[in-house]
């Protein structure tokens, strides 16, 4: 595992963008393409599977606040991996063999949204914001300044 120590870190993104893009892939771990990555028992892990065209390339980026780990799989000449291959049956089973020895030793990230973030419940299809519950409400964040109405 490359890890360097000597670098000077520099936040170039707003802590709440930051922080509803991370939401969006834990989103994908929990419920998405990259479901499975519930099995490791982790709130705290997101990520994003990808495939290219014909099947060509696949990958799993993963991670927590600790940790980032990509998986690749192809050829080194572009050759289809197979029309029923996918980063979710690809990359991301690598993906979490690698990881599951190696999260037990990373901090478990309690993910509290930084503040001018607010929590609304919206209709799924319509992303408007609701009042009652109902089987199509959900919640997301969003910036204060731009609430849905």
């Amino acid at each position: 595992m490359f890890q360097r120590e000597d670098i000077e870190i520099k936040q170039v993104i707003d802590a709440r963008i930051a922080f509803i893009i991370k939401d969006i892939l834990q989103e994908a771990a929990r419920r998405g393409t990259a479901k499975k990555v519930k099995e490791l028992g982790r709130g705290d892990l997101a990520g994003k599977t990808g495939t290219t065209n014909e099947a060509e390339s696949t990958w799993f980026t993963g991670f927590n606040e600790s940790l980032v780990t990509t998986v690749w799989v192809g050829f080194d000449q572009p050759k289809s991996l197979g029309n029923r291959e996918f980063g979710s049956s690809t990359a991301l089973p690598i993906w979490m063999d690698f990881m599951q020895p190696n999260i037990d030793n990373l901090p478990k990230n309690k993910n509290l949204p930084p503040e001018g973030i607010v929590s609304i419940k919206i209709d799924k299809r319509t992303g408007l914001k609701v009042e009652s519950d109902s089987r199509n409400s959900i919640f997301e964040y969003y910036l204060e300044e731009h609430l849905p109405k």
